[in-house]
């Protein structure tokens, strides 16, 4: 079992988390084959005209490896990019951490990874981006995001309040993208 970052037992799942986190796994049961399985939930909103880009940036990433294309996302942290391949560079972000697990692509290989690091323990977006910061899997995340989450003024969701160690949020910023012209607009 991996390590905890907290102190402690870790706050309880809020219903709406552990429903999530649910359906998540059963998509990655059923994830298979050499091809790109893509989660997406209840409220992701595409750019529009995506589909192209998608299908280009699937083509880029490793099928056979654990990898996992993330299509939008608040970014965290990127590697060191010493180590990474240039080629990579041009399409890609490469987190070492992250939020959001609203709109993602997984290769098989990869959900056989988040499958054997069950029981969910925290919101589903932290339990992957550990697996990609302990390098268990590789992740590519679209330089051009594709995909966003609405505003949590509109989310149904009830968070547990988890507080993540060695972030610090700014909470004088407000998540205000959906009244933005761009994804590249967005505030948090």
């Amino acid at each position: 079992q991996r390590e905890k970052r907290t102190k402690g037992p870790p706050p309880e799942l809020s219903p709406s988390e552990r429903a999530i986190a649910a359906s998540h796994i059963k998509l990655w049961r059923a994830c298979s084959g050499d091809s790109m399985t893509f989660i997406l939930e209840d409220d992701v909103v595409f750019e529009a005209d995506c589909a192209s880009t998608i299908k280009d940036l699937v083509a880029k990433v490793p099928i056979q490896s654990a990898s996992l294309l993330l299509l939008g996302y608040f970014h965290r942290e990127e590697k060191d990019l010493s180590l990474a391949d240039e080629t990579a560079l041009l399409d890609f972000k490469l987190p070492q951490y992250f939020w959001g697990a609203h709109a993602y692509g997984l290769t098989a290989p990869a959900a056989k990874v988040l499958l054997k690091r069950l029981p969910v323990d925290c919101p589903i977006d932290d339990f992957i981006a550990q697996a990609v910061r302990e390098g268990v899997l590789h992740c590519y995340a679209a330089r051009a995001k594709v995909a966003k989450q609405r505003t949590q003024d509109v989310s149904l969701v009830v968070h547990s309040g988890r507080a993540n160690p060695n972030v610090t949020h700014n909470r004088s910023k407000k998540i205000s993208y959906d009244h933005c012209e761009s994804l590249g607009e967005r505030v948090c």
